[in-house]
This record gives structure tokens, sequence and C-alpha cells, in this order.
């Protein structure tokens, strides 16, 4: 008898758990509606004429399909109905402040003196900004916020602490991982513990960008500067190399572009370069691997500087001078060829992915909803004659135990009358 009343505390305890999983500071609000098919759906979002013929072979003259053809469409529309429902209520969550949980199924609204971080709420005084747990610049307000939001490039690889700062929402974001979309106007930070590469797009290839240690860079991403010429991006600190690939003569006149820092601007067409900024002596340097590169100050378009492979130019106190070496610290970032994209093929983006505008991060689970704009999840997630929630798992899990309790109940009472019976 002490196994069974055991077996009841823990069931109804796993019970309270898997049902409530709030934090202390957090309101949840569920996403309930009607949602049977027959009851909720039918006649009233969709003609009772399908419904008919769908589920009792009625009226299938009078729309012109058989039973399984009904079935299927009433069945769809119905998905499409219930991811309409979430979508509406996941915006009107955010709209208000809260947290989309989407697995859940649930709005989570952060009480007085939390806030929200990674898609929960914490204490005021626990959090910790990624401003001051990795002292990066807390003042961004001189970074312009884009006139047009659009993904303008990928993070290829993250090497420790990397970071990126959204121009769209004024936070920071990371350590970011491999796959963490940048946007128009935002700026990457990598600190002594960090390096990278990112893959900025455009509708007719890509540029590889290997960003060294203690660097910080701007993606502007293809904003015309006059002359056919497209600025990709704004280095004020540290060292990058930049591959910028073509496909023939025909390319190579069309896509000139511009990379800058605070003293001077390259001019390229097809081109693998590296290029050092240092902020504190205020020196700019380039070096050329390979390809054409020209160089001039900012403000002085008529002093340009043209590169060939194996060339290098040094930037400071308003005066140019060539070298012919690349510095021995800088040998290390030479792109490897297999890590670069070469192939339009590889890199082809559909113009919808090239206009995702992201959501919060903090705001959205999971992340990836942040950068998708899906908030109510693939079609296939969604399951006929339900929500569609994320608690189906739990149930599951409830049913197990449950279905075990009743086994070892009913074993322990065969027991019992064994012992009677003797």
């Amino acid at each position: 008898m002490n196994k069974i009343k055991k077996l009841i505390i823990i069931f109804v305890l796993l019970c309270f758990f898997s049902l409530s999983y709030a934090n202390k500071g957090e309101r949840y609000e569920y996403n309930t509606y009607p949602d049977d098919i027959k009851d909720n759906f039918c006649g009233i979002h969709i003609n009772y004429q399908y419904c008919k013929c769908a589920f009792h072979n009625d009226f299938c003259d009078a729309i012109n399909m058989d039973k399984k053809e009904a079935n299927s469409y009433v069945r769809e529309e119905y998905v499409l109905w219930i991811k309409k429902n979430k979508e509406i209520f996941a915006q009107n969550c955010l709209d208000k402040g809260g947290i989309w949980n989407l697995p859940n199924n649930v709005c989570i609204y952060c009480e007085e003196n939390y806030v929200k971080t990674k898609g929960r709420c914490v204490l005021d005084k626990e959090y910790k900004s990624i401003e001051d747990k990795y002292n990066l610049p807390k003042d961004m307000s001189w970074l312009d916020k884009p006139k047009k939001i659009e993904l303008k490039a990928k993070v290829a690889r993250a090497n420790g602490e990397m970071f990126v700062y959204s121009a769209t929402f004024r936070k920071w974001m990371g350590p970011v991982n491999a796959g963490h979309p940048i946007y128009s106007g935002d700026y990457l930070l990598t600190t002594q513990r960090g390096d990278g590469d990112i893959t900025i797009y455009s509708k007719t290839g890509a540029d590889t960008i290997l960003i060294g240690k203690s660097t910080s860079f701007e993606v502007v991403g293809q904003e015309e500067t006059g002359g056919g010429k497209s600025l990709i991006g704004v280095l004020y600190e540290g060292a990058m190399e930049i591959y910028h690939a073509v496909t023939g003569k025909e390319e190579k006149n069309k896509r000139p572009f511009q990379v800058r820092t605070p003293t001077i601007v390259t001019s390229i067409r097809g081109t693998d370069f590296v290029m050092t900024y240092d902020k504190d002596k205020d020196i700019s340097k380039v070096y050329l691997i390979e390809g054409e590169v020209d160089v001039s100050a900012i403000g002085n378009d008529n002093d340009i500087n043209s590169l060939k492979a194996g060339d290098g130019i040094v930037y400071e106190g308003g005066k140019f001078e060539k070298t012919a070496m690349l510095e021995s610290e800088l040998q290390s970032m030479v792109l490897k060829p297999n890590n670069l994209i070469r192939s339009n093929e590889e890199v082809k983006l559909d113009s919808e992915s090239l206009s995702q505008v992201p959501i919060d991060l903090d705001s959205v689970v999971p992340e990836s909803l942040a950068y998708t704009g899906n908030l109510a999840g693939d079609l296939s997630d969604i399951e006929d004659g339900t929500s569609g929630g994320g608690s189906t798992f739990w149930w599951i899990l409830l049913l197990i135990i449950f279905v075990v309790g009743v086994f070892y109940w009913k074993k322990n009472q065969n027991k019992s009358e064994k012992k009677h019976k003797k």
C-alpha cells in the first residue's frame, strides 16, 4: 500500500511540474480558442457543404469533389485557420511587450522589476547585460538606424567572442554562432578572444570577409555611393581580409564596390586583400593579395593609388606610403580557397529572404522565429483537430507515467490477493 501511495504522490508532483513551468515574475496568457474542426470550423469559416461531403459523403456533387478530396481540402483550410489564429495571438503578444513562446503556445508577460532576456523574465537586479558581461561599448547612439531593413549577410564561422549590435533594435547580441543573420546597418565586433568569417550577399553573388581579433566593422551592404560603386561596409578598428568574387569580365565591370576605414576608401573589382585600421594611431593599411584595388583618402578622389598583387599601402598623417610586404602578424589571416564561396549558385537567395524583418531575440522562443517571422511555426507542426500547442510531449509523458502506475498497482493487487488466498 505504501508503494501505491508513493506512486500517486510522484504522479501528482509530475503533473504539477509538467503543467506549470512558470518562473517567478512571469504572468502567462495561453492561446486558447475552440479547436474542434466540426463544431468550431465547419459552417462558420468554411462552407458547410465541404464538411458534409468530407465527413458524411453528402453534397459532394454540389461542390464537385469526392469525399477524399473534400476531406483533404477541409483539413488544409482548417490548418490555415489555426495558423492565422496563432499569428494574430502572437503578434498581439509582441505588440503588448510580451514573450511569444511557440512550443508552449503561450504569451509570457514580465511582472514589475523583471526584464526579458532570452525568452524568459529575470529579476532586474540579477540581470547582467551583454555590455557589462563582455565590456562592450554602451553608447552606440552614433550608429544610424537603416532606412530600409534588409538581410545583408550571415556569420559563416564564429570563433569565441564575436558580437553583433543590431542597428534596428539598438541592442547587442551574442556571442553569436555560425548562421547568425546580419541586417543593414548592423555592427560586428570581436574581442581579443574572438574572430570569424561573414558572407555578404548580393543578388549576383557573395563576398567573404574574415574578421580578425579586436575588430569592429559596420555592414552597410550594397549602398550606392555614385559612379556605379556600392559601399559594403566600414572598418572602424582592427583587421580583416576581404575576398570579392566575380564571374567573368561582364560581372567584373558591373560590380565595383567599396570598403572604408575612417580615413581611406578602397574601390575593388574582383579582389582578395587585407585591410587594417589602428584607431589609436589613426593609421590605415591595405595589402593586396590578388586582383585590383584603388585606394584614396576620404574626401580626395583625385589622389588614387592603384595596387597590384603583392603591393601594400599605408595612410598616416594625411600621406600615403607604399610597401611591398604583408606584415607577418597578418599572414595567418589569408583565406584558403576552400573557405571561399566562389559560385553564384551556392549563394542564391530569393527576394523574400533578402527582405526578412528581424524580431527582438529576447521576445520569441525559439530564437529562429526572430529571423523567419513565421510566428505560427510550420504548417506540418499544426495538428488537425488540435491547437497545435507544444504540450503534447507532457501529456504523452503523463500517459506513460499513468500506465506504469496502473501496472504496478495491479501487480500489488495480485500480490495481495495471493497472500489472502494463502
